[in-house]
């Protein structure tokens, strides 16, 4: 053992480190206490690792898609603010997406674009003139 050293990097930090984050989902309760957070899913030694902000537990899954519906990443409510990932587009993460919204339409960002979603799931794109 190196003297003076015993802090060794654990298992989260080293895929911090070395995995990529391929899907995130992000929230806004708007209320104090509740909070906001973000959900992560890691690319790491070949599977998608789930990072919930309330679970210690890292799931490990073969595939994002598995990965997004085995953590219910795939829930739209009205505190949902953003979702984005590196290996899929809008349209191919727009049909997993299960929508439980109260207002009569909800505006969300997925990849870096403005979308709103009615009470029913239908999307559409919002496109602002310039």
């Amino acid at each position: 053992m190196i003297e003076g050293y015993t802090d060794f990097p654990d298992e989260d930090e080293l895929m911090q480190e070395e995995g990529e984050v391929v899907y995130s989902l992000c929230w806004d309760s708007g209320v104090p206490g509740a909070g906001a957070d973000c959900e992560l899913i890691y690319s790491w030694k070949g599977q998608y690792v789930v990072c919930l902000s309330y679970d210690v537990n890292r799931p490990a899954y073969p595939s994002l898609i598995e990965a997004i519906m085995g953590a219910e990443l795939n829930f739209v409510n009205d505190a949902t603010t953003e979702i984005e990932s590196t290996e899929l587009s809008s349209e191919q993460i727009i049909p997993l997406l299960a929508i439980d919204i109260n207002s009569d339409l909800h505006e969300l960002t997925i990849n870096r674009e403005d979308w709103e979603v009615d009470k029913q799931g239908n999307f559409t794109r919002i496109v602002y003139d310039s």
